[in-house]
């Protein structure tokens, strides 16, 4: 190997055993009336990453299409996410942001989403 290369490992290494341990948290969301929408999670659930699943359960696809979205409204949720699909939100760096600042509207009941996070 060279010592260029080594050097640059040897710097990663460095900088992995100085970054802070995350560890990944992972809930289901679902809503019974397509007319209301919830929010994901209750307040206080942080998250810098989260990838967020259209699936009502681990490993059952949603039956149509939800919306995600930062206001409470029905219908006004931009984000759209197709069964088995994903969509990920990042914070900023050296932020954090609470899933409860988000809504989930669904257009069949019992439907929802899986979120994987940290």
């Amino acid at each position: 190997m060279a010592a260029g290369t080594e050097q640059e490992m040897l710097k990663a290494l460095g900088r992995l055993g100085d970054a802070e341990e995350i560890t990944p948290t992972q809930l289901t969301k679902t809503v019974s009336d397509p007319d209301v929408p919830e929010v994901l999670a209750t307040e206080g659930t942080f998250y810098r990453w989260a990838v967020i699943i259209g699936k009502k359960s681990a490993r059952s696809a949603n039956s149509d299409r939800v919306y995600l979205g930062v206001t409470s409204g029905n219908n006004e949720q931009p984000y759209e996410i197709s069964p088995d699909r994903y969509i990920t939100l990042d914070a900023p760096p050296g932020t954090k942001i609470d899933l409860a600042t988000w809504y989930l509207d669904v257009t069949t009941a019992g439907d929802g989403v899986v979120i994987i996070y940290g």
